[in-house]
């Protein structure tokens, strides 16, 4: 079959077309962070404000974006939600319907808040969460996406997962600002010998989490997670918490393999 080139024209177009889906991920990124005003999505993406608007309708057209109707400013849409639903329902089901019994076993046990995280591309997801009782909590909320570099969860994931796959990761935040590469390697392969990861204010000030990984086949499906603040977290405590966190999540384990 013969092949023709594509003309300049439609080549161009073609990278037009793909370089505004990639701004429009990155919008619904942002907002997944809270509500935003159209001024301040256009000057933090650097956009003239009638692009950042054309975006927008088009996000908004989908359900992947709304719009306040009082404040005139953009949020996450029900699509989002419709879109977690199916993930949730579908390839998770198992995972979230498993563990539950170890999560209200830790969360006894630490009196703090459980929450499980699943690679979610450059970024984790958190698909399942039992919030503490007590009065002052820190929780990650389901839905929930953060950088998969920042934070126990993600760095639990991070070192559990093959080696050719997270550097395709990480060469996405190569020019991340005040993210130490070489430093988060030596981390990474110190929570893959101890099984277990800690971090103290990475992603919320005043947190503190210990997070194991959910393994198959030594690749980690998820992250199993203790949340709290810090000042009634420390790191002893938390330490006094990881055979625990690890003996539940080889439970999880366990469970998934007979499914």
């Amino acid at each position: 079959m013969a092949e023709y080139a594509k003309a300049p024209c439609a080549e161009k177009e073609e990278e037009k077309s793909i370089k505004s889906i990639e701004r429009a991920i990155e919008i619904i990124y942002f907002l997944s962070e809270g509500e935003r005003g159209l001024v301040e999505i256009a000057n933090h993406f650097q956009l003239s404000k009638a692009t950042a608007h054309r975006l927008l309708s088009s996000l908004k057209a989908t359900g992947l974006v709304s719009q306040n109707n009082v404040t005139k400013r953009y949020m996450v849409g029900h699509g989002i939600y419709r879109l977690l639903n199916n993930l949730f329902s579908s390839n998770n089901s198992a995972l979230i319907t498993l563990s539950r019994n170890s999560m209200y076993r830790l969360k006894e046990i630490s009196g703090e808040t459980i929450s499980i995280h699943i690679p979610y591309g450059g970024s984790r997801l958190c698909v399942s969460e039992i919030k503490s009782d007590k009065e002052i909590i820190y929780t990650a909320g389901i839905g929930a996406i953060a950088p998969i570099y920042l934070g126990a969860a993600g760095k639990a994931l991070l070192a559990f997962m093959p080696e050719n796959k997270r550097k395709q990761i990480l060469k996405k935040f190569t020019n991340v600002p005040n993210l130490n590469q070489e430093l988060l390697t030596k981390q990474l392969e110190q929570i893959a010998e101890n099984r277990y990861a800690l971090s103290f204010g990475e992603r919320i000030y005043g947190s503190a989490c210990l997070a194991v990984p959910i393994l198959i086949k030594e690749e980690a499906i998820a992250a199993l997670c203790i949340l709290g603040p810090s000042f009634r977290l420390t790191k002893a405590d938390l330490e006094r918490m990881i055979p625990h966190i690890q003996h539940e999540a080889n439970l999880i384990e366990q469970a998934l393999r007979a499914d």
